[in-house]
């Protein structure tokens, strides 16, 4: 009975000595954090109006986040195109207007570091450091991608084709879906990986799942919404780090992209050599990668998870965000379905007879853009698309950039491009039809601005030398 009275005691002791220790770091924490937001503003000596908020922790990030849309028209219209906003745990730059050329087109503004802040993909997938960089990636798509496309199209079709039977069957009758968004994932996923891995691994269903659930399994392993742990970077790059590294989901699945390209890499590498007779040359960009971006000599990773990783980058700078405007512009279809008649009519008009053919070199490059109607109605979709404060970009130079209206953005600190009032700014969408609070189908027929005409008035595919190629 002693000996029970003494645990009890001890666990006591321990208990308050727990609580104690609790106290002691929130207190620290919150010093810390009002040192930072002071250090903050003696740094930032211009007028420049900031959001006023009550919580040195979060700030107005719970106020934002209740309502975007309704914060940001309000304080947009109280303090105009350029204001400060305390959010995910620290001081941002907000601006809109012209101003985000300055933005956009300043070299000393990096995307990739305000983006890295709090997703890090290098450290969530455990890519080690400078195997592969950022700049690396881009030219992969600019050079081997984007000046493919034509040919590439019959073949994105097809295998568009390919996964929407897949996952709906032959669709001999009507059939109504809970999540339209899985079906267009899978159809991403199909498309993507048939010109990213090629035509024999995109039949993989292994390579399918992950081209597909990579993007979540990283999400659900690491949150991005915990705002009492947004203020501390350094905490969220070692969770971040950790969920490279230990996360069972993450690795699973890189695993499991690792054991399915390899033979294929393994293949390909002895081609190149010549030591498989009358091996001819795929057609895709893992083949670009393999012979013009070999491991570098400091790279860490074996060669086959190296090109993997390769195509986790790729995943994730494609499929989600294709997958998510290919919906947004579904949904739109069907919250007014009196559009589908004109855009069939149109289909009708180019491909005559050849619209229902099974043959997809008919559906070219050239044929797609004579669809003025499909095209205005994916661009009106995603101006109107619910996309408020993104797009980060840090002042990665160790000098001051002055704002032409005067507002320093000093080193390291963040600014938050806004999106919402850009795509409805009057003054940026003229020429069109008005209305901007509301999705007008055709607004951009006849307006010479395809969905893939960047601009201020445009920036769903970012602008300047980082816009998405």
């Amino acid at each position: 009975m002693a000996l029970i009275k003494w645990i009890v005691v001890l666990l006591n002791y321990q208990r308050r000595r727990r609580s104690e220790w609790v106290v002691t770091t929130a207190v620290l924490v919150s010093l810390y954090s009002l040192y930072r937001q002071w250090a903050e503003r003696r740094e930032l000596k211009d007028n420049c109006p900031i959001v006023p908020y009550h919580n040195p922790l979060t700030g107005s990030t719970l106020e934002y986040r209740q309502n975007p849309q309704a914060f940001v028209e309000k304080y947009s219209a109280a303090f105009g195109p350029v204001f400060r906003i305390h959010i995910f745990g620290r001081l941002h730059t907000v601006v809109s207007g012209n101003y985000v050329r300055e933005v956009f087109f300043n070299k000393n503004f990096s995307f990739a570091d305000g983006s890295n802040k709090r997703f890090d993909l290098r450290l969530l997938t455990g890519m080690p450091k400078n195997d592969i960089v950022v700049e690396d990636v881009r030219s992969v798509v600019v050079k081997f991608l984007t000046v493919q496309m034509k040919t590439f199209t019959p073949r994105a079709v097809h295998y568009l084709n390919v996964g929407l039977k897949e996952a709906l069957g032959e669709l001999t009758e009507p059939k109504e879906l809970s999540n339209l968004f899985s079906t267009v994932q899978h159809m991403v996923a199909k498309a993507s990986a048939s010109i990213f891995v090629g035509l024999n691994l995109c039949e993989n269903k292994q390579v399918i799942e992950a081209f597909k659930e990579i993007t979540t399994d990283v999400g659900l392993a690491f949150r991005m919404d915990n705002i009492w742990l947004e203020r501390f970077t350094m905490i969220n790059r070692l969770r971040m780090w950790y969920v490279g590294k230990y996360s069972s989901r993450v690795r699973n699945r890189k695993m499991q992209l690792v054991e399915a390209m390899k033979p294929v890499i393994e293949q390909r590498l002895q081609g190149l050599t010549g030591k498989i007779p009358n091996w001819s040359k795929p057609d895709d960009i893992l083949q670009e990668i393999i012979e013009n971006y070999p491991p570098p000599p400091h790279c860490k990773a074996d060669i086959y998870t190296y090109y993997t990783h390769w195509m986790i980058a790729l995943i994730f700078a494609s499929v989600h965000t294709t997958t998510e405007h290919a919906t947004i512009v579904l949904y739109r279809l069907l919250e007014q379905p009196e559009i589908m008649a004109e855009l069939i009519e149109e289909q009708k008009l180019v491909y005559g007879d050849n619209l229902y053919c099974n043959n997809d070199e008919v559906f070219t490059s050239d044929s797609i853009k004579q669809l003025v109607k499909l095209d205005s109605v994916c661009r009106e979709a995603l101006r109107a698309k619910n996309e408020f404060l993104s797009l980060p970009h840090t002042n990665s130079s160790n000098q001051n950039i002055i704002l032409s209206n005067g507002v320093v953005i000093p080193p390291g600190h963040d600014v938050l491009v806004n999106f919402w009032m850009n795509h409805r700014d009057t003054d940026l969408q003229k020429d069109t039809i008005g209305n901007y609070n509301k999705f007008e189908p055709f607004r951009y027929v006849d307006m010479h601005r395809p969905a893939t005409k960047i601009g201020d008035d445009f920036l769903v595919f970012g602008e300047g030398r980082h816009a998405c190629p």
